[in-house]
Formats: structure tokens, C-alpha cells, sequence
């Protein structure tokens, strides 16, 4: 069992269109000490944006299956005094060394056959969605639980990081998506597959390895949730009818991703817990739906507010196949409404923009906000919550990846910052990182990168 997630949306075969140079394989390995930019770095921005995922794809003639196996690759653009410098590397994961010295693709993954592995207990997982800081470390993450440690200049791989306590670490899948708080904890779940299957949610206090449970919820046959969300009282969890036996996970029989089994006439069961006591205090119902990604989650009175990117189905993971028609899967910004008080849920079109990949200013985390930031394969999109409306970034023949919003130091504002994001410009065969206004929307600047990087997963930014 491996990655799996989620979350690719970021390729063009999800959106209705074949790019590709956004699957093709990076190869090289480069340190640009200044990179050539067009307009003006803000000279507040200081400190480093990094992005993960997918770069090589191929070995000895045949290919991974699916986008979300192809092998982790880490980029990092450091920006200071109004420079931009840049730098990429291979995630040294078990996978690569696999596929490096036999020239061929032996190892299990997200879509990749359980057979065809050499490796039967990997050290170092193909970790290329996302990234994250734990205990002072900077770390690549998959569903996996055990992070990858990286140096932060270098990006030279360091090994996994060993959580100092007794939760699973083997047989599990946990979110790359972690929430952090304002005291720079962070809260997790992972779901335990065994005789008993079990959603671990757990806390990690700052500055240290040791994962704190949280909440233990018995489950069945367990849901793909791919992320979740927080309020400043409560975690939401919505688990969708796309579920597995555990069973069939533990036999590894068939890849991964293809033990899930979508039965929507279960509908959609969101769990509701108590950030303080773990105390699963409503389980709701509501209708058949998927998601990779929440947005955010803020209370109401007696109301939850959830925003996500939301599909009719899971129909989405087959379009990622990389020998997948183009096709388009189509997605939503969807708001649920959960009535605590009468044990209800109500799900609305919040905007007909079509976008993934969202992200919001992360100070906003858990309480109202207004702006959500988005991507889908032609441009990049600013949606308005209060009264819907949008602004867009977009070029001819660029591809743009994750938007991912850095706060003003000094802003008053929830927009006050500038916006990031790394487009594949096909016209060149090269990438650029674009950063945008975030209150106009309008560029400020561009630094461009002497190769292409293709269509990515996740990034952080980190001062």
C-alpha cells in the first residue's frame, strides 16, 4: 500500500486536455544560484516555496500506470532581497533506488501491480505529494505514515522520520494533508487496517515526533478521505461511499486504488469531533459525493460551514491513469451546511468556477473567511465566498499548478499577500514561478526556470 491520493487534479487529463509535457520525465538535477526574472520580486518576500510531485515515469521501456506513481521529485525557490534562486532532486525513495539500478518498474504503488515487488517493506516511500514541517524537520509526505526528511537547502534525502510513540506506523494510511495550528501543532488521522480497522486522529505538539491520540473511531470498511477539515471547536471528517475491506488490503492481491469499491446508495456519512476531548459528537448523513480536498470549515452558531471540491463519483481516479483518453470529470465548489442542533446536512453550489488544488490564506484556517485560491489546467482563479464572483490569471499555452498564498507581514486584509504558483509554459518547453497579486490578481513578477517541471502536487512556503 503506498500513495494514492489524491489528488492529482493537477493533470490535464482530469481537466479534458492531453499536455504532454506535463507527464513527461525530468531528468536533471540542477542548482540555479539566480534565476532570470521578468518585473519585480517583493522585497518583503523572504524565505522558501517547495513543491513535490510526480518527475519520472518510465524504465527500461515501460511506464508506471497512474500519474500518482510516478517517482517523487522535490523543487525549492528560495526568494530573498528580491532574488530568486532554485533547485530540484530526487526523493532517494526505496521506489527509486528500485527503478535506477534494475532499469525497471518492480515495485507496488497507488495503481502498480502488489506482485511486482522486490521491496516488501519499503524504508523510504515514494512520498511526492506534499510537503511539511514536523519536530524542526522538513519533511516529503504520501499516505503513508512515515514522512521522508530532507535537508532544506540541498534537498538531499535524509531518511524517514521515526515518531517517538506507540501508534501505527506499518499496515495504515494517513492524509498528507495535515492541519497546523496557530501554536504550531499539528493535527493528523491515519486509519489503522487490521482485525479491528480503526481512525486514529492524533495531535503532534510543537517541536516534537511523538503523535498524541486524540480520538479512536471503530470503522467497518473504511472511506478514501484523501483530506478533512477543522473548526476552532470541532474536526470534520466526511466519509464518502467509496470504501475497502481491509481484508483485501491485507491480502494485496490487486493494486491498491482498485480495492475501493464506490457504492453510493450508502450516501455520504460525515463524523464530527471534539478537537478538545476527541468526543464524536454527531455523525450526519447525507448524500453519494467524493473529494480529494476541503477548502475550509468555520462555525455558525449552531451551524458548520464546509467548503470543498466535490465530484459526483470517483470516476476522476481512472482518468489519471496516464493511458487514459482525455476525458473531463466534472468538479464543483461545493458548500455544505451541518445543523448540529437538528442533525441535518445541506450541500449547495457555491460557484460554478471549475477548480482544484484550492487553497486559502492559511490564517484563516477553521474560522470565516472569504477568498479560496484554485487551479485548473488553463488558468488560475481567485473565487469571492461572500458574493461569488472570481477573478483569473491566464496565458496562452501555460499550465499553471497549486496556488499557494503568502500573507503580507504587515497585511490588514484577508487578500493582503501575493500568491505563488509554478506554470509549465509549453511555448518554451520550460517552467516559471509566477507570483500574483493577491488582492488584484494581477502579476507582479516571474522567475524562470531552465527546464521543465511537469504538472505537480503540492507545495508549503516557509520563512
Amino acid at each position: 500500500m503506498r500513495l494514492s491520493y489524491l489528488l492529482v487534479l493537477i493533470l490535464a487529463p482530469l481537466l479534458g486536455a492531453t499536455q504532454p509535457l506535463a507527464h513527461k520525465s525530468l531528468e536533471s538535477e540542477i542548482v540555479c544560484e539566480s534565476l532570470p526574472i521578468q518585473g519585480e520580486v517583493p522585497s518583503w518576500i523572504e524565505g522558501t516555496f517547495y513543491r513535490n510531485g510526480p518527475a519520472k515515469f518510465e524504465a527500461g521501456g515501460e511506464s508506471v500506470n497512474h500519474w500518482f506513481d510516478g517517482l517523487a521529485m522535490l523543487h525549492a525557490f528560495a526568494l530573498k532581497n528580491g532574488k530568486v534562486s532554485y533547485t530540484n532532486q530526487f526523493l532517494r525513495s526505496s521506489n527509486y533506488t528500485e527503478m535506477m539500478e534494475h532499469n525497471s518498474i518492480n515495485f507496488s504503488g497507488f495503481a502498480q501491480d502488489p506482485c511486482r515487488v522486490h521491496f516488501q517493506h519499503s524504508q523510504i516511500h515514494n512520498a511526492n505529494v506534499n510537503v511539511a514541517k514536523i519536530a524542526e524537520e522538513y519533511v516529503a509526505l504520501t499516505e503513508f505514515p512515515l514522512p521522508v526528511r530532507f535537508d532544506p537547502h540541498t534537498l538531499e534525502t535524509l531518511g524517514v522520520l521515526d515518531y517517538a510513540d506507540q501508534l501505527p506506523h506499518e499496515q495504515c494510511f494517513e492524509s498528507a494533508h495535515p492541519h497546523v495550528e496557530a501554536d504550531e501543532s499539528i493535527i493528523n488521522y491515519l486509519i489503522e487496517f487490521g482485525r479491528e480497522t480503526i481512525y486514529h486522529i492524533y495531535r503532534i505538539s510543537p517541536g516534537t515526533n511523538t503523535r498524541t491520540s486524540l480520538a479512536k473511531i471503530p470503522v467497518t470498511n473504511p472511506s478514501y478521505m484523501h483530506s478533512f477539515s477543522q473548526t476552532e471547536r470541532y474536526l470534520i471528517f466526511v466519509e464518502y461511499p467509496f470504501t475497502v475491506n481491509p481484508l483485501d488490503l491485507i491480502q494485496k492481491t490487486k493494486p491498491y486504488i482498485s480495492n475501493f469499491k464506490w457504492e453510493p446508495e450508502k450516501g455520504s456519512r460525515l463524523l464530527v469531533v471534539d478537537k478538545k476531548t476527541g468526543e464524536l459528537v454527531k455523525t450526519l448523513h447525507t448524500q453519494p459525493f467524493f473529494s480529494f480536498h476541503h477548502i475550509n470549515a468555520f462555525e455558525k452558531e449552531d451551524q458548520i460551514i464546509l467548503d470543498l471540491i466535490s465530484y459526483d463519483s470517483p470516476a476522476v481516479i481512472q482518468d489519471l491513469y496516464l493511458d487514459a483518453k482525455s476525458s473531463h470529470t466534472k468538479h464543483r465548489v461545493s458548500r455544505l451546511t451541518l445543523d448540529l442542533s437538528v442533525e441535518t446536512v445541506t450541500m449547495e453550489l457555491l460557484s460554478d468556477v471549475e477548480m482544484e488544488l484550492p487553497r486559502i490564506n492559511d490564517n484563516f484556517d477553521g474560522k470565516g473567511y472569504q477568498y479560496v485560491y484554485g487551479y485548473d489546467v488553463n488558468a488560475l482563479y481567485k473565487l469571492n465566498t461572500a458574493d461569488k464572483t472570481h477573478k483569473k490569471w491566464s496565458e496562452e499555452r501555460c499550465l499553471p499548478s497549486e496556488p499557494v498564498f503568502i500573507p503580507s507581514p504587515h497585511g490588514q486584509e484577508e487578500d493582503d499577500g501575493v500568491v505563488l504558483s509554478v506554470i509549465l509554459d509549453e511555448k518554451s518547453a520550460s517552467s516559471f514561478l509566477l507570483i500574483l497579486d493577491a488582492h488584484t490578481f494581477e502579476e507582479v513578477s516571474r522567475a524562470r526556470v531552465p527546464h521543465h517541471i511537469p504538472a505537480g502536487l503540492h507545495g508549503q512556503f516557509y520563512r
